[in-house]
């Protein structure tokens, strides 16, 4: 066994399992080639396909019976099950790298990054199985890895014609709802736990964080909150990036969360910076915006925090009580805990009053958008891989070969 060649697969801790939208006509993979040292099996994509919904193993190689592989085999379902999600804050480390090094041998430091950057920019949301299926080319290698993940061109996920809204507010009598920027109107969807705040990711996927620090989904559709875990720390704000890594703020601390599990981890303390209810992120300057309280200022401030944790002061909003942000086009919104819909300058920090929020019945507490509701000239973040597993001494190289749909 310790012969055999270590197989990491980049599947990262990340959220429920998304929607694949794909459009048509697609190649997909037909069968997988798995190497266990000097020995070559091929597994058909369909008995995989059923080995990850059902656990039959029936269609995989004799060896995968084998109780030596029983733990790789879970291990590798549970990954190829799991949608890919791309950390733009965090440098390749040694896991990362032996997967790059498994999954581009040949591949340049730069190439390997390149991957890793369009994995995450055409593949963030997808289960990863489905992801590789999809991948252009006739058989898919370590040479041409990075020629397929250039070819590949998504259809961009499509709001449903009869959703009138994607601005929603939560509030302190536990409901979360849609909020009419022209009328200023909220419209319950939910009935939830009491939430601190609310985020979207780019896929449309609600989540909140409660009083209690725990971390919950939310289905637009039936209302049902759903407890993800506990984030071990007593969070104010939330708020995806456009590459969909959820991140949050509590006191000057600012994390990135782990939506399969609720895993707050600290990316930075940021010196002046208190939070005090939202971050919304700026797609245009590939960085969040945030409320802060201020010490030296009658009203909150407006912060700009970038995705390695480094904070500053724009300026002050003339307004307290700022707990909800997004951005609706360019337009950046603010919501104050007594039911003001304002409008901010996101260079100066300077509040407006646009509005009086009718329909809540107690304080607002949230707010959330679609990330990539800023300014649509975006700067590309830097990708690295979240949630790296190896599987220890169980090799897989895979080569995907396609047929047409």
């Amino acid at each position: 066994m310790s012969t055999l060649k270590k197989f990491l697969m980049a599947i990262p801790v990340v959220g429920a399992i998304a929607t694949l939208n794909i459009g048509c006509p697609v190649l997909a993979a037909n069968q997988m080639i798995v190497k266990i040292g000097d020995l070559e099996r091929t597994i058909s994509i369909t008995a995989l396909e059923n080995f990850v919904k059902t656990g039959d193993t029936s269609g995989l190689p004799l060896e995968f019976s084998s109780p030596l592989f029983t733990k790789n085999v879970e291990q590798l379902k549970e990954q190829l099950q799991r949608p890919i999600s791309i950390d733009p804050n965090s440098e390749l480390n040694s896991k990362e790298q032996d997967f790059m090094d498994g999954l581009m041998p040949t591949g340049t430091e730069e190439e390997r990054k390149a991957a890793l950057t369009l994995m995450g920019e055409k593949g963030n949301g997808q289960i990863t199985l489905d992801f590789l299926k999809v991948l252009p080319g006739d058989i898919l290698s370590s040479e041409n890895f990075l020629d397929s993940l250039n070819a590949y061109q998504p259809t961009p996920i499509k709001t449903p014609s009869e959703k009138k809204s994607l601005s929603f507010l939560s509030t302190h009598n536990r409901q979360v709802g849609t909020i009419d920027l022209s009328t200023g109107v909220f419209t319950k969807i939910a009935d939830t736990p009491r939430f601190h705040d609310i985020a979207l990711s780019e896929n449309g996927k609600l989540f909140g964080v409660s009083t209690n620090s725990q971390l919950y989904s939310i289905d637009q559709s039936s209302g049902v909150s759903s407890l993800i875990g506990n984030l071990g720390v007593r969070f104010s704000s939330l708020g995806f990036s456009s590459n969909n890594v959820l991140y949050g703020a509590s006191g000057s601390g600012f994390y990135t969360v782990d939506i399969m599990t609720g895993a707050a981890s600290l990316v930075s303390s940021i010196p002046g910076f208190n939070s005090v209810g939202d971050i919304v992120f700026d797609p245009k300057n590939n960085q969040f915006l945030a409320s802060s309280t201020s010490v030296n200022s009658g009203s909150n401030s407006l912060f700009s925090i970038d995705l390695t944790g480094s904070g500053k002061k724009i300026g002050d909003i003339g307004f307290n009580n700022v707990i909800g942000l997004f951005f609706d086009n360019e337009t950046l919104f603010a919501y104050t805990l007594d039911r003001k819909q304002l409008i901010i300058n996101s260079e100066t920090g300077v509040g407006t009053l646009d509005k009086n929020v009718t329909g809540v019945n107690g304080l607002i507490s949230g707010a959330a958008s679609l990330p990539s509701t800023g300014s649509k000239t975006s700067v590309p973040e830097p990708s690295s891989m979240l949630g790296l597993l190896a599987f220890g001494t169980f090799g897989i190289a895979s080569l995907l070969k396609r047929k047409q749909q």
